[in-house]
């Protein structure tokens, strides 16, 4: 029944956002898991079950992009922060070469 479809889709999803954000779930199975029950409760919507891999799919290819972004960003953050004590570090090198290197009065 489209009942039990609904409840055990959504009881899924959360059951994974749960194992995700304690750490016990890798980001991308959460998405990959959060994506299969997305599909199995838009087979409600279309009167054939065989639509269901389609619509995972379809799911996977939509969100897909975001997911990526996502990382994309989480990394850029990551070398952002490093870099900036990078930067910092090679100024604070430079101006004690200069002050080194300038003429004493």
């Amino acid at each position: 029944p489209a009942w039990l479809v609904a409840v055990t889709s959504f009881a899924g999803v959360a059951a994974v956002r749960a194992l995700s954000g304690g750490g016990r779930l890798p980001g991308w199975a959460a998405w990959a898991l959060q994506c299969t029950m997305a599909g199995k409760v838009a087979v409600l919507v279309a009167p054939e079950t065989s639509l269901y891999v389609a619509v995972t799919v379809l799911v996977v290819a939509a969100t897909l992009p975001s997911i990526l972004l996502a990382a994309r960003a989480k990394v850029k953050a990551e070398m952002g922060a490093s870099s900036g004590m990078v930067g910092a570090a090679l100024s604070a090198h430079a101006r004690q070469a200069q002050r080194m290197s300038a003429p004493q009065a």
